[in-house]
């Protein structure tokens, strides 16, 4: 830990060298001959370290800041703030300006310069590079002067007012990164340029800065970024791709009153926000609003969709499909049912076909029939080894990185994440559609399509080229993606797209009841056996306080039993909490990897901290070093910052094989994955999965949510907390994201018949018989939703938690129900 030696001192000094200068940032770490000081320093040079923009060397420069103490490397001065110190006599000015920075300026040009703007030049040229043409230079003088003066200065003055305004040092590292020299230029222009281009800055913080410049509080540029600012936020927070007038500008003035005492008129939100649509700001369709980028993605998905639907493939005649099937069918030692027939065949004579269905409905059978019948009908090999020079005909894809790998295991062929496979590094400004690459390939499978966004999807299409089949596979009933769009859904409700919809179970074994479990649920059913404990699955009634406690014995006698972390998978709906995502990471780690020893080495990220050995996920895509969000990982080394790795203090991450470094830029992106958001865990499968819920997580609980959690266990599930909780998830359908895909789908493809029947594979359904069964479970569901044990007078005794038999597959027999104390 860094010791303050003198605080509130000054350095002057020239350039000596950058030491280290971070690549992610504008951290540097430099040498400085000292030439005036009012601190005790006996050495002629002294190491600084800080944030800095261009640094010229042998120039003069000020340094605030403190003298501190490294444990490792000593005395050195930490600097809060610098500037470069313009010479200030007609000598040195003469000699600045005709230094080798200033191309084509000699010392006669330069005394010029000093003649007409005198010694205060390096300000006026500055402020209005136009006071060069009184001079009288040559185009080209006048661009170098201004060119070196904008790099030597600009950037360095930008981080000073930008630190005057109140940004730390990680958001001024964001902001010059974005627009260099240019920043005070952009911000004082239009300050609120920052919400829509600097990930962290908000309304609000930007409407700060606006008022500092003196922008009305009824400005229109102030009115039309809290229009736009709503309605990204409502976008991104539902998940939806448009919203309501109403909506948008009751949000719009709940941002403006928030921000400032004086509010604009209802009248001019509103007529700002017809301005905003006439200008094309925003897209206003029969009383729905979009953004631009997402009323774009509808259409352009649609027109693609249309484009690769109406390719021509050559079907098989009906006696060689057959034939081929009955050949694998015996080699396979697999018997397909008629709808599994249809699905392969869909899928061989489709150009895009869908396949949905739940855990157990047979999709991996049918992609591996499909994949070996591709290649039979093709005529290509399946062998990776004899495509060494060109691209494997079958490309196999999905969302997050375990998901992929599952998907290689099932299939048993290569298999990546969607933007790898696009060739996306997720980490530059351009729009994902002008990064991607053409994929090639005869045949391409994406895997886990309710993950999907329509921003992705949009991209995906694109690089699908003409002549490709395209299989879309996943579960229509988890939960949509975590980006805008319910594109999964859609293209199956528009009815255009060929789809499968696989009901029957063909996957549970003899005693196993999760799936069952799982089908109950997505129907709305409360089971008479959810509270009961079974051969694999248990249910533990407990109050918030006591989870964690809980949870903690569950995870310790898992690992008696055999069951290592990496097939372990605690998951919860909410970070904050008792019961929540954070407290369940912090208790885990100290139970399974206690910092040991007082050298055991640790790193500490805000209120995390990590150790060798933690299980980690990654929380934002990171292209370029090939890890995703939702990737776990293991923490196989800690180096602290030393000077052979560059003053740096680095986790070092093994993600499946991928062993990467990151530094303190990148642990914002990290975090433990002991317990980890339900959300995150679509596409894996765990073979023990602990779900804690309680009602503290209220607000989010739903249907999609827990079917989606319980449909992650593989082999055993360990539900933990309330059981009113539970019945809360499985009463409540949720509120169905607002999109138009697939209405616009149905109007391009099919305008004359828009309610004509699905193009399935399914059996038609009996309306009546599933209206009565519907009012049956309705009912049933009332009746067992109050029998729920009143939270306010429920208490647990261990004569209740005894008089159930706990999965003895792990364990638990001696489950103690107390609420854990801090020590």
């Amino acid at each position: 830990m860094m010791k303050t030696i003198q605080g509130n001192v000054t350095l002057e000094g020239l350039i000596d060298g950058v030491l280290f200068e971070s690549p992610t940032s504008l951290f540097k770490i430099i040498s400085v001959k000292i030439t005036k000081k009012n601190f005790d320093w006996d050495d002629a040079t002294i190491i600084v370290t800080g944030s800095f923009g261009e640094l010229n060397l042998d120039e003069r420069y000020e340094f605030s800041g403190q003298v501190v103490s490294h444990p490792k490397y000593g005395r050195q001065f930490q600097t809060d703030n610098y500037h470069l110190m313009s010479p200030d006599t007609e000598s040195s000015l003469v000699a600045y300006f005709s230094g080798t920075q200033f191309k084509g300026v000699g010392k006669a040009t330069a005394q010029k310069i000093i003649n007409h703007l005198g010694l205060d030049a390096i300000d006026k040229i500055l402020a209005n590079a136009d006071v060069l043409q009184e001079v009288g230079l040559k185009p080209a003088q006048q661009q170098a002067v201004v060119a070196q003066l904008a790099q030597s200065h600009g950037t360095e003055q930008a981080m000073i007012t930008l630190a005057e305004y109140g940004f730390g040092p990680r958001l001024v590292d964001q902001i010059i990164s974005k627009y260099h020299s240019d920043a005070l230029a952009v911000i004082q222009k239009n300050p609120y340029q920052l919400v829509y281009d600097i990930q962290g800055i908000g309304f609000k913080r930007a409407d700060q800065v606006a008022a500092k410049l003196g922008i009305a509080a009824d400005a229109q540029v102030r009115i039309e970024a809290a229009l736009i600012q709503f309605l990204r936020n409502d976008l991104a927070t539902n998940g939806n791709t448009y919203s309501d007038p109403r909506a948008v500008l009751e949000g719009a003035l709940a941002l403006l009153s928030d921000s400032r005492f004086e509010v604009p008129s209802d009248q001019q939100v509103a007529d700002e926000l017809v301005a905003l649509a006439a200008s094309g700001g925003i897209i206003v369709e029969e009383k729905r609003i979009y953004l631009h980028s997402s009323y774009q993605s509808e259409f352009e998905i649609t027109n693609r969709l249309q484009k690769l639907l109406t390719a021509k493939e050559k079907s098989w005649s009906v006696k060689s499909f057959d034939q081929e099937l009955k050949a694998l069918s015996r080699w396979l030692k697999v018997v397909y049912d008629q709808q599994q027939v249809d699905a392969i065949k869909m899928a061989l004579d489709q150009p895009i076909s869908i396949l949905t269905g739940g855990p157990g409905t047979g999709k991996t059978t049918i992609l591996s029939a499909v994949v070996t019948l591709f290649a039979k009908k093709n005529h290509l090999s399946l062998d990776p080894k004899d495509y060494e020079d060109e691209p494997f005909p079958i490309r196999l894809a999905a969302p997050t990185g375990r998901a992929a790998k599952r998907l290689s295991e099932t299939i048993g062929l290569p298999a990546q994440t969607i933007h790898r496979l696009l060739g996306l590094t997720a980490m530059d400004d351009q729009p994902f559609q002008e990064q991607a690459q053409e994929i090639q390939g005869r045949l391409l499978i994406i895997d886990e399509m309710s993950m999907v966004d329509q921003q992705l999807f949009q991209t995906l299409l694109q690089a699908v080229p003409e002549g490709m089949q395209v299989v879309l596979v996943g579960d229509q009933d988890q939960l949509p993606s975590v980006g805008p769009g319910r594109v999964f859904a859609d293209l199956i409700a528009s009815h255009c797209v060929p789809t499968t919809k696989l009901t029957k179970i063909y996957r549970q074994s003899t005693g196993s009841t999760i799936i069952s479990l799982a089908r109950d649920i997505n129907q709305g059913m409360i089971p008479d056996n959810l509270t009961d404990n079974l051969p694999d699955r248990s249910f533990i009634a407990c109050l918030p306080g006591q989870v964690e406690h809980i949870v903690e014995q569950v995870i310790q006698k898992s690992i008696a039993r055999g069951f290592s972390l990496e097939e372990t998978q605690i998951l919860a709906p909410m970070y904050r909490g008792v019961a929540g995502i954070d407290a369940m990471n912090n208790g885990v780690q100290n139970l399974v990897n206690p910092k040991k020893a007082a050298a055991t080495k640790e790193i500490k990220f805000g209120q995390v901290t990590y150790r060798i050995g933690d299980k980690v996920i990654q929380l934002q895509n990171d292209g370029q070093r090939g890890i995703y969000n939702g990737d776990i990982g293991r923490v196989t080394g800690i180096e602290e910052a030393s000077k052979k790795n560059d003053h740096q203090a680095k986790l070092i991450v093994d993600f499946s094989g991928n062993e990467v470094e990151l530094v303190a830029a990148d642990w914002r992106n990290l975090s433990l994955a002991y317990c980890v958001s339900i959300h995150k865990s679509q596409g894996s499968e765990y073979e023990l999965v602990i779900l804690p819920l309680t009602m503290q997580s209220h607000r989010m609980l739903q249907r999609k949510l827990l079917y989606t959690a319980i449909t992650r266990a593989r082999a055993k599930l360990v539900m933990v907390g309330q059981k009113e909780a539970f019945v809360q998830a499985i009463l409540a359908e949720g509120t169905e994201r607002r999109t138009t895909l697939a209405q616009r789908i149905r109007r391009l493809m099919n305008p004359d018949e828009v309610n004509d029947a699905p193009k399935t594979a399914d059996t038609q359904v009996d309306h009546k018989k599933e209206t009565a069964s519907q009012a049956q479970t309705e009912d049933r569901n009332s009746d067992l939703a109050a029998t729920v044990e009143d939270p306010q007078t429920f208490r647990l005794t261990a004569t209740l938690i005894a008089s159930g038999k706990i999965d003895p597959m792990i364990g638990m027999e001696n489950i103690k129900l107390t609420t854990k104390t801090s020590a």
